[in-house]
């Protein structure tokens, strides 16, 4: 990765500011390639052997007297002073006037992407592969269409319950077993849902790719749905539907789908996901091998790959693994998602927190679908409203008027109508 956390740019700079040369990354790897079990317990037994530090922190004014008596409170001490600054990390001299803001963009340079090579597998699953062989691994993301929306009619929370338990035991490895057998190849599976989609990817060294794959193969066709696992992640699941409700901005992706699209509609569920208490506690088994079986169509999905590989290598490992993967005859067709006119006027909702420190304020709206010709010029001029951190949503309620920590503006990319959502949390008397 070039930018962002952690991407080349971070490690160069890093390097460069505290060890004084920009490629001491290497020496790092070179000390992780050499340690042994010996010399990494010997490390954590220097570093790791002392004693812990506890810090307690009182929400409320508890008198001291009520503290546990294992709990002292801590002496009122005056402020640290602050260091001096080396004058070597001090801000240079600049001829460049700021305060003109930044320069408009005048030319662009040219884009210039990699060819997609594509095939199709025996079984009708289309292969797409962009190569990239700067760096040894391999990018597999299995694409299927029905996501959450394939809960309608059904046990809300079905779909995205069965997805995220695929990796939970499968093949002949159960849940711990399989984690174990990543970490030993180096590889990473990830289960991921949105409402019209669903995706199992595969992060692979490329020089053990083949096992690697054996196990993304495991989690697609053959998961375990082991029945203690079930009531395993049953429980958390259903503790973190509460938690949900308690969160504004959890609370609100659960109250304001059916508000914008009605009863009914395969797009009027909570769009976390989750589902209901009730909905969970009565899932079975049952219910997720039969939305593995039917959703899980290998007919109409596609494999997305990138990185240290080329067609000929991969295509022949895909086959063999998931060539024999055949659709259902009964299998269902994807939901039909209805068009939802709009509202003939505005409408306010209110959930009342007493007592609470701030207003939470969410306006949803519902735009063209992603496959409409307007949606960049739509997504564009979003990011002017309030798609970044300098839109103007921001800009205004929190860098020039201090009323709000953050606020954005966003749509989601769906097969139907998008939801659009604007939202902030603003102090309480400036919400009006």
């Amino acid at each position: 990765r070039i930018g962002g956390f952690g991407g080349k740019s971070d490690v160069l700079a890093q390097c460069a500011v505290y060890a004084g040369k920009p490629d001491c990354y290497q020496a790092e790897l070179a000390d992780v390639d050499a340690a042994t079990p010996g010399s990494v317990q010997a490390a954590a037994k220097k570093w790791l052997g002392t004693g812990s530090h506890t810090l307690v922190v009182q929400p409320s004014e508890t008198p001291a007297s009520a503290l546990p008596e294992t709990v002292q409170a801590a002496p009122a001490t005056a402020p640290a002073a602050v260091p001096v600054v080396d004058p070597k990390y001090k801000t240079v001299k600049t001829r460049i006037d700021r305060s003109a803001g930044v320069p408009a963009t005048r030319s662009f340079p040219e884009l210039k992407f990699p060819a997609l090579e594509r095939a199709t597998l025996s079984n009708g699953m289309q292969v797409v592969l962009a190569e990239r062989h700067e760096t040894p691994v391999v990018q597999v993301s299995v694409e299927f269409p029905g996501g959450y929306a394939a809960d309608l009619g059904k046990k809300l929370g079905t779909a995205n319950f069965a997805l995220q338990m695929l990796d939970d035991g499968a093949g002949d490895y159960g849940a711990l077993e399989l984690a174990a057998r990543q970490e030993d190849l180096g590889a990473q599976i990830a289960v991921g849902a949105g409402l019209d989609s669903a995706s199992v990817a595969l992060s692979a060294l490329s020089d053990k790719l083949p096992e690697s794959l054996d196990l993304l193969a495991d989690v697609l066709r053959r998961p375990t749905f082991a029945p203690e696992e079930i009531e395993r992640v049953r429980a958390t699941w259903i503790a973190g539907i509460k938690q949900e409700k308690a969160r504004p901005q959890t609370a609100a992706m659960r109250i304001m789908p059916p508000l914008l699209y009605g009863p009914g509609h395969p797009y009027a569920i909570p769009f976390t996901g989750s589902g209901t208490e009730a909905s969970i506690a009565s899932l079975t088994r049952d219910d997720l091998v039969a939305f593995h079986g039917n959703w899980l169509q290998p007919d109409k999905a596609r494999i997305v790959v990138v990185g240290d590989t080329r067609l000929e290598q991969i295509l022949p490992l895909l086959e063999q693994r998931l060539g024999s993967w055949k659709t259902p005859a009964d299998a269902p067709a994807l939901p039909a998602i209805p068009a939802v006119a709009a509202p003939a006027a505005s409408r306010v909702y209110l959930v009342n927190q007493p007592g609470a420190t701030q207003s939470n304020v969410y306006v949803g709206q519902l735009v063209p679908s992603t496959s409409d010709a307007g949606t960049i010029d739509f997504d564009f001029a979003n990011g002017v409203l309030g798609g970044e951190f300098t839109s103007r949503l921001n800009s205004n309620l929190r860098e020039d008027k201090h009323w709000a920590y953050g606020s954005y503006s966003g749509a989601s990319n769906t097969l139907g109508q998008r939801p659009w959502f604007a939202s902030a949390a603003v102090q309480t008397d400036k919400t009006a």
